[in-house]
């Protein structure tokens, strides 16, 4: 299953374009390392996520530090 379309089964509240949002911004990592929507998900993979707060600029460390 892609990664995306786990992560809105997964969070229902959240629509996939705001989950796809947030992976673009490396606010969601899989197995240690920011992931990509397309990434494809199989047993034992751990996933991240971070949820920023409404006034937050800058992702995790993997992406350079750059605003968002």
């Amino acid at each position: 299953m892609r990664f995306d379309r786990w992560l809105v089964a997964q969070r229902p509240e959240q629509s996939r374009v705001r989950i796809q949002k947030f992976i673009e911004a490396c606010y969601v990592r899989v197995n240690r390392v920011a992931g990509r929507a397309r990434t494809p998900l199989g047993p034992g993979n751990q996933v991240q996520l971070w949820m920023p707060p409404p006034n937050w600029k800058n992702c995790w460390p993997c992406c350079g530090g750059r605003a968002v």
